[in-house]
């Protein structure tokens, strides 16, 4: 999608509602149509063009520059205080967005030039970017909100850029940190530009993730490993486009979220099941033990969240550190797949396990820990 259409589902989807978008730039009257088709049920679009004629009196509205790249954090911050505000980028000639609630003064200079006037008169009062919170919950992670404008092929890879890792999470595995980011960069941009939905993806990743249960149940390791690590990168993928396109919806929350809680045990069950020989023996056993202290780690780091308002992951630097090996898919599959690799599936099994019970014991006891000194220090 192009810039002016970003700025405008960013306001949807904060659910802002102003009383106009006014739009500066971007004349091209098929754009127009495009994006009133699109988007005018939902908000009034005002269209402003070049020599900054006045747009009608709204009780309040939004004006968006049509070569500017907006957080939306900004954007929500702009449209929900009282008072009028502009917000400037960092460029020699910066990004912008205002928001007021009168009509603009007749001019032919750029509108740049205009409200930085209106800025240095005191009519419009700048944003400070840096009062903003910068922690974003979802991601675990501190992003300064940004302002940047796009009008070359430079400027829109920075953008591009700065909207891919902006979308990481701040405390994730080593292999979704450093491994898999050039896999999922070169499949979000074909695919944002395609507009391919992303559930369309999350629904595929179910589809591989249940394959590779019979597929390594049956010793067909080579075949269940691709499915595994096709699945490992998607998983990263269907968020990335979700966040970056706004297409996110409650469908696509829940098979991506539930898949990555259920799958995990089902596959550990088929690894034992096929080196047991195709039977319910002693590695079984353990991959049923193993599934209880996966569902035992994942209840207690819910009960962390629910306490201490923060995930157990990015609670402190040790936890941010931990988060990048303890026992999860990304860090399990690789450990099995050198077993196999080296003659030694059994014994890396037996590792998976046992790395799973630490894993445990240790959120156990930073859930311990944490709650006991909050406890006291409210006491």
């Amino acid at each position: 999608m192009d810039l002016i259409e970003r700025l405008l589902r960013a306001v949807l989807d904060a659910d802002l509602r102003p009383g106009a978008v006014t739009i500066h730039g971007g004349e091209s009257a098929g754009r127009r149509a495009h994006l009133d088709r699109q988007l005018g049920d939902r908000l009034t679009i005002r269209w402003l063009s070049a020599d900054t004629a006045p747009p009608d009196r709204v009780a309040r509205w939004l004006l968006l520059d049509a070569e500017s790249l907006v957080d939306p954090r900004l954007l929500a911050a702009l449209a929900t205080r009282s008072g009028k505000y502009v917000a400037w980028g960092d460029d020699e000639e910066p990004a912008f967005a205002a928001c007021y609630d009168g009509p603009l003064p007749a001019s032919t200079r750029p509108l740049r030039e205009t409200l930085s006037d209106m800025e240095r008169s005191g009519v419009l009062e700048r944003l400070d970017r840096e009062s903003l919170p910068s922690y974003l919950p979802r991601l675990r992670r501190e992003l300064a909100p940004f302002c940047l404008r796009v009008r070359s092929a430079a400027e829109r890879d920075r953008a591009e850029r700065t909207l891919f890792w902006g979308n990481y999470k701040g405390s994730t595995d080593f292999f979704t940190k450093h491994v898999y980011p050039p896999l999922v960069w070169a499949m979000v941009r074909p695919l944002a530009r395609w507009r391919v939905h992303p559930n369309w993806i999350s629904a595929f990743n179910v589809a591989i993730t249940v394959a590779a249960v019979p597929l390594f149940a049956a010793g067909a390791w080579i075949p269940g490993l691709l499915c595994a690590y096709t699945m490992s990168v998607l998983d990263s993928v269907d968020g990335k486009l979700a966040r970056l396109t706004f297409r996110s919806s409650k469908l696509g929350h829940v098979l991506d979220h539930g898949l990555d809680v259920v799958h995990p045990p089902f596959w550990y069950a088929a690894w034992a099941w096929a080196l047991d020989g195709g039977r319910a023996g002693p590695l079984f056993a353990v991959a049923i033990a193993l599934a209880g202290a996966y569902f035992l780690d994942r209840i207690v780091t819910e009960l962390f969240t629910r306490t201490t308002r923060r995930s157990i992951h990015a609670y402190a630097p040790i936890d941010v550190r931990m988060r990048t090996w303890i026992s999860r898919r990304n860090i399990n599959v690789p450990i099995f797949t050198v077993g196999l690799l080296v003659g030694l599936a059994r014994e890396a099994f037996a590792i998976v396990f046992a790395w799973q019970v630490l894993t445990l014991g240790f959120h156990t006891l930073r859930l311990v820990q944490v709650n006991w000194a909050l406890y006291r220090g409210r006491g």
